[in-house]
């Protein structure tokens, strides 16, 4: 599936949605990696941006060459509270990897948002931003950020690059496309380090 035709539609309902939501909760799939936890890390900083608080889950352990990414330590391994109005998944393919089918089941009013660059199978939402021509998911999320004219902090630079830098080997990969390396520079004169990012 390539979503980026009907995109800016997509985005403007995110934005409705996450602008009517107050309890937000992100998460990412089980045996994190770093395009996953970098677009979830740069969704929530821009939440943050628009006055916004989230909860982070990832239910395993970090990677321990992921711990220079900003506001790591932000992320629960089990959810607190209840009751959530949306939903915000990144990167898992198959909705069975965020390991929150039990806990849907006891939702009522949460809405589903999902970001992924892999093929569109198992994956669920509300909105599905789903693009597997895109190079990684932290993509999606910069398209996002470009549409809200959001600031591009050095912090969300350096997610942006690093699911770029993960998920093309190094910008070895054949998805290694135009769009990711026109966004890798755009990221690097934001103030991300790419030595930094490709050492860990």
């Amino acid at each position: 599936m390539d979503s980026m035709a009907n995109e800016p539609a997509q985005f403007e309902r995110v934005l409705e949605i996450v602008s009517s939501s107050s309890k937000i909760l992100l998460a990412t799939h089980e045996n994190p990696d770093g395009d996953g936890l970098a677009a979830m890390l740069a969704f929530d900083l821009w939440l943050i941006s628009l006055g916004k608080d989230a909860t982070l889950l990832v239910k395993e352990e970090l990677p321990s060459h992921l711990k220079f990414l900003p506001a790591l330590d932000l992320i629960y391994k089990e959810i607190p509270g209840h009751e959530y109005d949306l939903l915000v998944g990144f990167d898992y393919g198959d909705f069975k990897r965020l390991g929150l089918d039990e806990w849907l089941a006891g939702q009522t009013k949460v809405k589903i948002l999902t970001f992924d660059h892999h093929p569109a199978r198992s994956q669920k939402g509300d909105i599905q931003i789903i693009d597997e021509k895109a190079a990684s998911t932290t993509v999606l999320i910069y398209r996002l950020l470009q549409a809200a004219h959001a600031e591009i902090t050095p912090q969300i630079a350096t997610c942006i690059l690093t699911g770029i830098v993960i998920d093309t080997g190094g910008f070895e990969h054949s998805n290694a496309n135009a769009e990711a390396l026109k966004i890798a520079g755009e990221m690097m004169r934001k103030g991300a380090n790419l030595a930094r990012i490709t050492r860990a």
